[in-house]
């Protein structure tokens, strides 16, 4: 992996196109990449295969995402509808000021609801043929029953 940005190695982030990343969390998520080509195969793996966008990146999020802030996920579904009523141009911040594109964001969201919520495993979550749409539909039902 190559990343064309300023590393700033003794604060844990990489600046790419002026924003920044959590350099352990982007490692970590590149390396779920590596990781799901190993296990998948070439022809089961994307681009070939045509795994949503979603679970394809919303499961290497899943395992970076590991900090403090980001293991709860009413308090990130909170964030992201906080984030969503902004100017964010397609970006979300965390706690160590550094960030993540939304679309990964809500994919992960997804993700993390699909694994510790509803809790199938990476293989089922690969075969489940529900949609993103479904999904954060069903995912948002659950929030709201939270919430009350």
């Amino acid at each position: 992996m190559v990343l064309l940005g300023n590393l700033n190695a003794a604060n844990n982030y990489v600046e790419l196109n002026g924003y920044k990343w959590n350099l352990t969390q982007l490692l970590a998520h590149e390396m779920m990449h590596c990781f799901q080509y190993k296990d998948l195969g070439f022809r089961k793996s994307n681009p070939v295969a045509g795994i949503p966008s979603w679970k394809w990146e919303g499961y290497p999020e899943y395992i970076a995402r590991q900090n403090e802030d980001q293991v709860n996920l009413l308090k990130n579904i909170d964030h992201l509808i906080a984030t969503e009523k902004t100017d964010h141009n397609g970006w979300i911040n965390f706690a160590d000021e550094t960030g993540t594109v939304i679309e990964y964001y809500k994919s992960w969201l997804l993700v993390k609801y699909c694994l510790d919520i509803k809790k199938q495993s990476w293989n089922q979550l690969l075969n489940d043929k529900t949609s993103d749409a479904a999904i954060h539909a069903e995912m948002m039902h659950w929030y709201q029953l939270q919430k009350r």
